[in-house]
C-alpha cells in the first residue's frame, strides 16, 4: 500500500517472499558444492544452474569474489575438462566470463 515507486515495491515484496535464513543459505551452498557437470551433461545447463545459484546467494547478501566463482565453476567439472581447467588455472587473473568462454 505504502509503496510509491517500483523500487520500494520490489523491496517490500522481497521482505515478504524472500527467505534469507541460515537454512536457505546452507541449502544453496550445498546445491552449489554438489553441482557437477559429467561427461553426458550439457555444459550450458550446468552454467545456467551455476549462475542461478550464485545469483540467489548474492541476493541473500553473500559476497562471492569473481575468482571464487571461477574456482567453484571449475570444481564441478568432470575429468574430461581437466586439460582446459589446467590451462585456465595457469592464467594470473581469470574472470568468470573468460573461464566460461574457454570451456
Amino acid at each position: 500500500k505504502d509503496c510509491t515507486s517500483t523500487k520500494t515495491m520490489i523491496a517490500a515484496l522481497k521482505n515478504v517472499f524472500v527467505r534469507s535464513t541460515t537454512y536457505s543459505k546452507l541449502t544453496l551452498w550445498r546445491k552449489l558444492f554438489n553441482l557437477k557437470c559429467g561427461p553426458q551433461d550439457n555444459l550450458e545447463d550446468y552454467f545456467l544452474t551455476f549462475d542461478t545459484v550464485i545469483r540467489e546467494l548474492v541476493e541473500m547478501g553473500t559476497k562471492i569474489e569473481d575468482t571464487d566463482k571461477v574456482c567453484l565453476l571449475l570444481l564441478g567439472l568432470s575429468s574430461e575438462y581437466y586439460s582446459v581447467t589446467t590451462a585456465i588455472e595457469t592464467q594470473t587473473t581469470v574472470s568468470l566470463d573468460f573461464a566460461k568462454s574457454r570451456l
